[in-house]
């Protein structure tokens, strides 16, 4: 397929190094089916060591046993904020398993999936403004229309709000070290960056289906996140450091979920600093219970920064010649 995103430093670490540790007579890197496979099966595999403390949550509150009335048991429960707590912090299991199996079985170094300490913090910096200005630049384009209000929540619990800010920074990495860091630059070692780009896109869009458990999920949905894979995948290439597409996704969805009350591609029940109000008729727009990430605002956003970014074309760095003496 013809290369349509560019290259970068990062992706050229992941060649060089698959051309080193190729067989005489192979081709470097592994199949693209090969490589997304490995991606689910680490999720998979960090889905289930992440559910045993939720697990563990769920039992107690499923269990409810009310000795004074005969002993009953209360089978229903309902997804809480504690619940979404755990779920995002033991996200940092999935980060750590794409790491090992970089390191151990790929034979690479982490800076080959965007781990750059040069600039760390200031990439990070500059990638939770980016994020933070992005979605709130939606929420106002909204409010502008005239398809959401928002309301003011004076009882805030600022230790919960910390602990969700950490949460979201974990999920954020976590995210883009699989969809973009890994399994962008895995399948780079072969094939083309934009099939790369186009199959991590189309898997961060289908993992997400999982959602429609909390929300109902529309095509547009599906789309929107798509593109955001799009972008997500875009920043990685140009910025050349995982960190700052994190930092962008952490704070895309602290702000959409924390500080606006809008639920996260279809998540709620969390602590906010506002309350949004949805005119009814306007799902289209704003993206009803799915969230603006279900909404024509928000395609809009994405598509203009896919655009923006395309048109970025980061000159090629001596072709990562450093690492080849």
């Amino acid at each position: 397929m013809r290369d349509i995103f560019g290259t970068s430093s990062v992706i050229e670490e992941a060649r060089l190094s698959a051309r080193k540790n190729a067989k005489e007579g192979r081709r470097p890197g592994q199949s693209w089916w090969v490589s997304t496979a490995v991606s689910l099966a680490i999720f998979g595999i960090s889905q289930m060591l992440m559910s045993i403390p939720l697990s563990l949550y769920v039992i107690k509150d499923l269990f409810d046993l009310d000795l004074e009335n005969g002993g009953t048991i209360d089978f229903s429960f309902e997804m809480d904020w504690k619940m979404v707590l755990i779920m995002l912090w033991t996200e940092i299991i999935m980060i750590v398993l794409f790491i090992i199996y970089t390191k151990k079985f790929e034979k690479r170094k982490i800076s080959s999936i965007g781990f750059r300490s040069k600039g760390a913090v200031l990439y990070y910096i500059t990638g939770l403004i980016g994020g933070i200005a992005a979605f709130s630049g939606a929420v106002m384009i909204c409010k502008a229309l005239g398809v959401l209000s928002l309301e003011f929540h004076k009882d805030l619990n600022l230790s919960v709000m910390l602990l969700f800010v950490g949460g979201w920074i974990i999920q954020g990495l976590a995210e883009e070290v699989m969809c973009r860091g890994f399994l962008i630059t895995s399948i780079a070692r072969r094939y083309s960056v934009t099939t790369a780009v186009i199959i991590s896109s189309i898997l961060f869009s289908v993992l997400h289906l999982g959602n429609a458990v909390f929300s109902k999920m529309s095509l547009l949905s599906l789309i929107n996140l798509f593109l955001f894979g799009l972008f997500a995948s875009l920043l990685f290439i140009r910025t050349e450091n995982i960190l700052f597409v994190g930092a962008f996704h952490s704070a895309w969805n602290l702000v959409q979920g924390n500080v606006y009350g809008i639920p996260v591609s279809g998540v709620k029940n969390v602590p906010t600093i506002w309350t949004v109000i949805a005119e009814n008729g306007k799902d289209l727009i704003h993206g009803g219970d799915f969230g603006l990430e279900g909404g024509l605002v928000v395609t809009g956003i994405l598509l203009v920064g896919c655009l923006i970014l395309l048109f970025i074309r980061k000159k090629n760095r001596r072709a990562y010649s450093l690492l080849q003496k």
